[in-house]
Order: structure tokens, then C-alpha cells, then sequence
């Protein structure tokens, strides 16, 4: 897999490439038990094209994959089958002890983590990390307050939470918290729901408890997990909104516990990190009524090389390309805004040749990206790309080749009006 990195630039401005490489673990579901099968991150290829005279475009080829999330979880088309952990809401838990010191945390953190809720009693953790005799350092999950709210909160010299919109029953939500040192967010199917003010180091933790609040507290989550991912740094919004739904490598910089449940039997629980913090279901690790049930997961992954098409993502010449868009406002710090697919009269903009994207209000339309299949022009013989931008404002677009992983990267920075892109030679992949 090759990332192609075209980073468009104005006035010879130099705008860092950020780079996101990520493998795939594919999963899927088989009698008699859950396999993953692994995939490999292969070797970065040194053949790289630094900045021309004119500061216009850089190219550096890459041997890995960006993997582009999806915003809407309403219907996927295609998920990937694994385990998850189907817990009873009465006494059901899993331990992990923090047996390498990695889940603490200083002052930056992330949690993420699928669930599915049967019933919101409040109160009840995702994953947690417990303080002996009977505290709580941090925990992502369901608050106990009215309206059932997600709740990301983490205890410093005082403790503070950032909170959601009312979760739902029934359905896979998928939730994140962030800690910097300065400020806690709330990420809710990879879009930022709330943030606070917070500073301090988080107290130390002696295990990370999963299906129940962090404290001795019989407050027990009634519903079904999955992806649990501990980090011990803050994890970006664009790395959140762009990973959320994919499976990780799990050496993936900062990761310190990553459970996929695909274990398909046993008391195990095995961290799919590098960092090898396993644990076992239940208080005890012994088999016992407070085991969670392994289920097969229906947490919507999106398996590498399948365009799924919901409200951000567009799927050109017959979903063989994914196109999204990212903006940020003006604002100090700025904000990020999804692209969303213009619609017109309930009908969307996209063909299956081009589509219109708007940011920051429905109707104003800032970006559109048309794609031409060529590969029957012998004096071309590639897939043609060309993108506008009535803006000026930081945009981020992110083509990606499902039949080869390799993505086509168009920023523009803020300030500057949108540079037109016309690209004969955008995709060389007619060959498979």
C-alpha cells in the first residue's frame, strides 16, 4: 500500500505534512470461534520528491495506509465481524491490573471505546481506572445525572467531566475522551460533543476496570463493548474522527492497551497493543456468574477496502474512490468542521463522478471534487482528479483508492483563496 501525498501551497508556504499511516487487522467471525487475521505495515519506501522552486507541491510516497473514518454510523454496508463483551448490568466486569505503570497518566490521555446500551440505569463505565482504597481517576462511559448523557471525566487535584447528548438504547455509539493537560473532550461518533476547562496530573491507577464504574460502587454497565483503546497521549480530533471506525495496527505511537475481545473463549483478555497490559473477565480472573458473555460484535468497523457512502463520505466511479472533506474555522484555537455532501431538495450533490461539499452551513457551498476514469486513454491511462474551492479557509480533501489504499491529499492553508486542482495523473492505479 502507497499513500500519495499531494500538498498544495500558495506563495511558497510551507505547511507540515501530516502524516497518518495505518496498517489493518482484519477481522472475521468463524465456526468454532473468533480468528484476526493480521496485516503487516510494510517498509517506508525512501523514493520521495522534495518542494520545487515554487513551493507549490510536495510528493513523498509512503508505504503504508490512511484508513478515512466515517462520521454517520446509521447503515454500513460492510463491518467486520469480532468478538465483544456482552455484560448483564447486574455484577458482569473485566480487570486489567496496571502491571507496567501505563495506565498512568500524567496529564494527556485518551479513551475510546464501542458500546451498545440495553438499558441506562447511569453511572455504569465503558473503562475506568481504579484509585485504591475507593477512588476514581478517570472514566468514559454514562452519567449518572438526568438524561442519560455520555461522560468523560478525569480527577487531577479535583475532578471535572466533559458531557454529550443523550445516548440511546439499542444502538452502537462510539465514544472518546481527551485530556491535554489543559482541556477534557468528549468525542461521540467522532465528532467533538463538549469540552472543559481541566488541568493537573491525573492520579495514579492500580487496573483499568471495564463494564462498570471505576469505584466499589454497584453501578454496572447493562449493554455490549467493544474497541476498547487506552492511550497516554491526547489524541487529535482528526485522529479520532479518522480512526474510529477502523482497526488499529496496535503499535500505533502512544497506545498503551487496545481489547478487541476476539479471544472467542477463556477468561483471557489480550491487549492487542504493543504494551501487553492483558486481563481477565470477571473480579477474580476465575470463571464465575460476574463474566461478561463474548458475543460476536455488531459495532459498525468499515473493512479496509470498501467505500461505505453515509452523509461525509462520497463514493466516485462506482465506489472505486472515497472523498472526504475536513475545514477549520477562523477561530483562536480553530475549530474543525466535517464536510458534509450538499444536498438539493432532499437529493444529494454527488453523481458518480462528482460531488459538493459544505462545512460550516448547509447550502453554502465551499468544495467540489470531480474524478475521470481515463484508463482507456492510451496517452493517459490513469484516473484524473480535479478539485475547487470557493473558500478560504484551512481545507483538508482525502481521495482515497479503495483498490490500492493510496491517497491523494489536497490542503490548502487558511488565508489563502482555494487553488484549483487539475491532475491528469492523479491515480496511475488502471492495473491492479
Amino acid at each position: 500500500m502507497r499513500i500519495r501525498n499531494r500538498i498544495t501551497e500558495l506563495l511558497g508556504v510551507e505547511v507540515p505534512i501530516v502524516q497518518a499511516p495505518m496498517g489493518f487487522i482484519a477481522r472475521a467471525a468463524r465456526l468454532g470461534g473468533l480468528q484476526r487475521r493480521a496485516g503487516g505495515r510494510p517498509a517506508v519506501n525512501a523514493e520521495e520528491k522534495e518542494m520545487d522552486t515554487t513551493g507549490t507541491v510536495v510528493r513523498r510516497h509512503l508505504a503504508a495506509a490512511v484508513l478515512l473514518g466515517s462520521l454517520a454510523v446509521s447503515p454500513l454496508t460492510a463491518q467486520i465481524a469480532g468478538g465483544a463483551l456482552d455484560c448483564d448490568g447486574v455484577d458482569d466486569q473485566a480487570i486489567i491490573p496496571d502491571t507496567h505503570g501505563d495506565f498512568d497518566m500524567n496529564t494527556t490521555m485518551t479513551l475510546e471505546g464501542w458500546v451498545r446500551y440495553d438499558d441506562l440505569e447511569g453511572g455504569s463505565g465503558v473503562v475506568g481506572g481504579f484509585t485504591p482504597p475507593d477512588g476514581a481517576a478517570y472514566s468514559l462511559g454514562e452519567d449518572e445525572g438526568v438524561g442519560d448523557p455520555p461522560l468523560f471525566f478525569v480527577s487531577t487535584q479535583f475532578t471535572n467531566a466533559a458531557a454529550g447528548p443523550s445516548l440511546a438504547t439499542g444502538a452502537w455509539t462510539h465514544l472518546a475522551g481527551t485530556y491535554d493537560g489543559a482541556t477534557l473532550r468528549l468525542y461521540v461518533n467522532g465528532v467533538l460533543a463538549d469540552s472543559t476547562a481541566h488541568a493537573g496530573n491525573v492520579i495514579d491507577v492500580t487496573e483499568l476496570r471495564l463494564c462498570r464504574h471505576p469505584r466499589n460502587v454497584p453501578l454496572f454497565l447493562h449493554g455490549t463493548i467493544d474497541e476498547v483503546r487506552v492511550w497516554k497521549v491526547a489524541r487529535s480530533a482528526a485522529d479520532i474522527s479518522d480512526n474510529y471506525q477502523r482497526v488499529l495496527d496496535g503499535d500505533e505511537p502512544g497506545l498503551v492497551a487496545y481489547y478487541q475481545f476476539d479471544e472467542g473463549a477463556g477468561q483471557a483478555i489480550v491487549d492487542s497493543s504493543a504494551a501487553g497490559n492483558d486481563g481477565s473477565l470477571g473480579a477474580t480472573g476465575d470463571p464465575g456468574s460476574d463474566d461478561p458473555a463474548r458475543v460476536v460484535s455488531g459495532a459498525p468497523l468499515v473493512d479496509p477496502g470498501v467505500c461505505v457512502r453515509d452523509s461525509r463520505t462520497a463514493c466516485l466511479l462506482g465506489g472505486r474512490f472515497e472523498v472526504r472533506v475536513t475545514m477549520k474555522d477562523f477561530g483562536d484555537p480553530p475549530v474543525t468542521f466535517p464536510g458534509f455532501i450538499q444536498t438539493y431538495g432532499g437529493q444529494s450533490s454527488e453523481t458518480d463522478q462528482s460531488v459538493s461539499y459544505y462545512s460550516f452551513k448547509n447550502g453554502n457551498v465551499e468544495i467540489f471534487i470531480k474524478m475521470v476514469d481515463a484508463c482507456g486513454n492510451p496517452n493517459y491511462v490513469s484516473y484524473w482528479l480535479f478539485a475547487a474551492g470557493a473558500t478560504s479557509a484551512d481545507t483538508l480533501i482525502l481521495v482515497r483508492d479503495t483498490g490500492t489504499e493510496e491517497v491523494y491529499q489536497i490542503h490548502n492553508p487558511p488565508g489563502l483563496l482555494f487553488e484549483t486542482v487539475a491532475d491528469t495523473q492523479a491515480f496511475q492505479t488502471c492495473e491492479l
